[in-house]
């Protein structure tokens, strides 16, 4: 009778799962303990200050150190080192002014670089101005980030601005331009113990992103139509025109023409399907010249926009192979109650077959096991309450229980390839017989792929970094892409 209440428990629970995951599991879905794939994040400065060293702060003199070296090499090395996780910090916006191909002055170049970008993997390319593609392993947007404009410029006690990127990459480096929208990738990169040479300050370990700014804005001539439904068009042809001399200089031309994209959210470049000339149309007409010639080209000097990479340290660091589980006891049935907080601990593992348990918290009042060892009693908390039989719970800021408990640990044996899925978390949902005796019943919780899960494994900085639910805190309120996760991207990382 036990195996069948037991079949119907878990039953129960997996269909509220589905529910409260809008009834999608991704198939290749393993809960983490499949491991998973470098996506990058970027994040200010100290999100996490418990897990993470500061970032250095900016030298006094380091800004001109490094514009004194840089006007000194012959050959610009485009060589950074292999960064994973690492602070961007702002060193130098250039106030060099440019003047484009007609003779006009477009200003200061460095207020023409935005949205600083970085390449997850070797082989990406720029494209005439398009990245080849964006995403956790293409070209990502480090947050915060324009030459002229940081938001979080003064965000460091030094007054230049950081961002943190986790799981990054330094393959190569791109800024989006602000008349042309364009992606420019015309970088070299500076080693700071390079610098240490010659400027005033040891800069070892730091590595130095130099950009030199270029535009390339095609010139385009207004061309006004009537469409064959004698509707009045307005679009426009490549290229700089005289109106006065006529149509006949564009005949055969293509005309374009922008047009609002509600679901891009922007403009939207189109080719008409008419050339210029094309009979069944009528009026062309030439108009102004829009842009005219406003390329500008590169000088070479690499000093429009500089920023630092130093590799971020782990104020304690983990070793790689921790995992942190958190687990569900197979009560939670609605959205207030998937906190996945009734029990969390890590796993670090001490041999290839041996590991030891830290328990952080026990939400759940129902006695739990975590590799045959009551989480309560471990806690320091073996009684039961005597009418109810339920726990308190122990560090999940639920009120009239207990908190600030310090962690507790034991070894286990288990297997380090399994990444924790092998150690044994069990409930009892068992009920009080006819005598009024609790008779219990022991549910072993399970992360089957691609199946409803109650136990989840993710990276040890969810427990060090206290990222777990309060008690009854949805988990996918608390972490909003957490549904998407479990529907159709098992390798993102959502619990940052």
């Amino acid at each position: 009778m036990k195996g069948n209440e037991a079949a119907s428990i878990v039953e129960k629970y997996n269909q509220a799962f589905l529910k409260y995951v809008g009834g999608t599991i991704a198939s290749d879905q393993t809960w983490g303990f499949g491991g998973y794939e470098t996506a990058a994040k970027t994040r200010t400065i100290n999100v996490n200050g418990n897990l993470w060293k500061d970032c250095p702060a900016v030298g006094n003199t380091e800004e001109a150190d490094v514009l004194a070296y840089l006007s000194t090499l012959q050959t610009k090395e485009k060589n950074p080192v292999r960064l994973q996780n690492y602070f961007v910090t702002q060193i130098h916006k250039g106030d060099e002014t440019y003047n484009n191909q007609d003779g006009g002055s477009v200003g200061v170049g460095s207020d023409k670089m935005n949205n600083l970008h970085i390449a997850m993997s070797e082989g990406l390319t720029i494209n005439n101005g398009a990245l080849s593609a964006e995403g956790a392993t293409a070209w990502d947007h480090i947050n915060n980030f324009n030459a002229g404009n940081c938001t979080d410029w003064s965000a460091g006690t030094d007054g230049h601005g950081n961002t943190m990127v986790i799981n990054g990459g330094t393959f190569d480096f791109a800024y989006q331009g602000a008349e042309d929208s364009k992606y420019h990738n015309r970088w070299c990169s500076i080693d700071g113990a390079n610098v240490s040479k010659t400027g005033g300050g040891n800069y070892a370990g730091y590595y130095y992103i130099c950009f030199d700014f270029e535009q390339d804005v095609t010139a385009h001539t207004v061309i006004k139509f009537r469409d064959p439904s004698n509707t009045p068009r307005q679009g426009y042809v490549k290229g700089s025109f005289d109106k006065t001399l006529g149509t006949d200089q564009v005949n055969g031309m293509t005309v374009y023409y922008s047009e609002w994209d509600a679901t891009a959210g922007k403009n939207v470049e189109h080719t008409y399907e008419w050339t210029v000339g094309q009979e069944g149309t009528s009026e062309w007409a030439l108009d102004n010249v829009l842009n005219g010639n406003m390329m500008v080209n590169p000088n070479s000097s690499y000093k429009d926009w500089i920023v630092r990479l130093v590799k971020a340290e782990r104020e304690n660091e983990p070793d790689p192979d921790d995992v942190c589980i958190i687990a569900e006891d197979l009560t939670a049935d609605d959205d207030t109650d998937f906190d996945f907080n009734d029990v969390v601990f890590t796993v670090h593992y001490k041999t290839t077959k041996t590991a030891t348990v830290t328990l952080y918290a026990a939400g759940g009042t129902l006695p739990l096991k975590v590799a045959g060892h009551e989480v309560h009693r471990e806690f320091g908390y073996p009684d039961a309450d005597s009418e109810t039989g339920l726990y308190k719970m122990i560090n999940t800021g639920a009120k009239a229980n207990v908190n600030g408990v310090p962690t507790k640990s034991f070894d286990v044996e288990c297997d380090k390839s399994k990444r924790g899925n092998d150690i044994t978390i069990e409930v009892d949902k068992g009920s009080k017989n006819e005598q009024g005796v609790h008779v219990p019943n022991w549910i072993t919780l399970t992360a089957t792929k691609g199946e409803p899960a109650a136990k989840l494994c993710v990276g040890v900085e969810f427990a060090t970094g206290n990222k777990w639910c309060d008690e009854r805190q949805s988990i996918k309120e608390k972490y909003p892409i957490f549904s998407q996760w479990v529907a159709s991207n098992p390798a993102q990382i959502w619990w940052y």
